[in-house]
């Protein structure tokens, strides 16, 4: 982080060895889920194609972002995907008994976000891991009261009574 701040200040400096490997071209297994990813993205939903709309966007977030805004509000590559999405957004609001779990401080999922979800989904419940700055917590950031909740939801269909 410290380094992107440094970057983002305009000062020359040496990479770190992770940063390096940050910046470096991904691996076969990496560009391949990322590649994954973005048929997903683009397939699922339409982008805007006019790139001054991005511009605008990474200039009106550096106020406020100055190092992740223009890197979250770039052009992305579904701004030239060269198909339609072939079904509609899915709407949400049914009563499944879905069960959403977010951290409080997820670095690419707002909480606010996952809130919204839920009163979408006015049967859904959610289990929060508060104090965490992690994306992707199920299998991937232990807890054990997440991994409980989860793993009793997917045997039963059933999520906890308390949300």
């Amino acid at each position: 982080m410290r380094e992107l701040h440094r970057a983002a200040r305009g000062e020359r400096f040496e990479p770190s060895e992770l940063l390096r490997e940050y910046l470096s071209p991904p691996d076969g297994e990496l560009d391949n889920a990322l590649s994954m990813n973005i048929a997903v993205f683009c397939g699922d939903a339409s982008a805007p194609r006019d790139l001054g709309w991005y511009w605008r966007n990474v200039q009106r977030s550096r106020a406020t972002q100055p190092v992740y805004g223009p890197l979250a509000n770039t052009v992305f590559p579904c701004a030239f995907w060269p198909r339609k999405p072939l079904e509609a957004p899915t709407r949400v609001g049914d009563g499944h008994p879905a069960m959403i779990v977010q951290t409080t401080g997820d670095t690419r999922t707002v909480y606010e976000g996952a809130g919204a979800l839920h009163r979408a989904l006015p049967a859904s419940r959610m289990v929060t891991f508060r104090n965490v700055r992690h994306h992707g917590v199920y299998g991937m950031h232990p807890n054990r009261c997440v991994t409980d909740a989860v793993n009793a939801y997917l045997a039963s269909d059933r999520h906890p009574t308390r949300t």
